[in-house]
């Protein structure tokens, strides 16, 4: 067990409906059994772990961080009393991560507009959306 100061909030026991939450969004993001083993070719799944690349892996914290904020705000909104934040709480850290990761190979837009809920409001991520427009259009004007 790690000592007094070395341990952070965020590895503390979770009860209930928060542990299924975080158990759920992290089995969506790295599959049924977290590994996926695959070649150049294949098309990897969301937060999956890529060891084509000689050995070393990439997990998509990113991704798996935002799967996990997104499941936060959903059991929130079911179950506020059982999460220590409110939903717009979690909405908010949804959209400050992606705001300050816009343009991040973890987090490519088509993916992340694919995991967003179906009622959130398309001015709440009319920010996200115009930054990664900026980020593409500066990209292609590099290259």
């Amino acid at each position: 067990e790690p000592p007094s100061w070395a341990r952070a909030e965020a590895f503390r026991p979770q009860g209930g409906e928060a542990r299924e939450a975080v158990a759920a969004a992290t089995e969506a993001a790295l599959g049924n059994d977290g590994l996926r083993f695959g070649g150049p070719g294949d098309a990897a799944a969301p937060g999956a772990v890529n060891t084509s690349n000689g050995g070393a892996t990439s997990a998509k914290p990113l991704r798996l961080l935002l799967t996990v904020l997104l499941g936060s705000a959903e059991g929130a909104a079911r179950n506020p009393e059982r999460y220590p934040k409110v939903e717009a709480e979690y909405r908010e850290a949804v959209l400050s991560l992606l705001m300050t990761y816009a343009g991040h190979s973890d987090l490519p837009p088509h993916d992340v507009m694919g995991m967003l809920p179906p009622n959130w409001t398309l001015e709440s991520i009319a920010g996200y959306l115009a930054k990664c427009a900026r980020i593409c259009l500066h990209e292609r004007r590099v290259s």
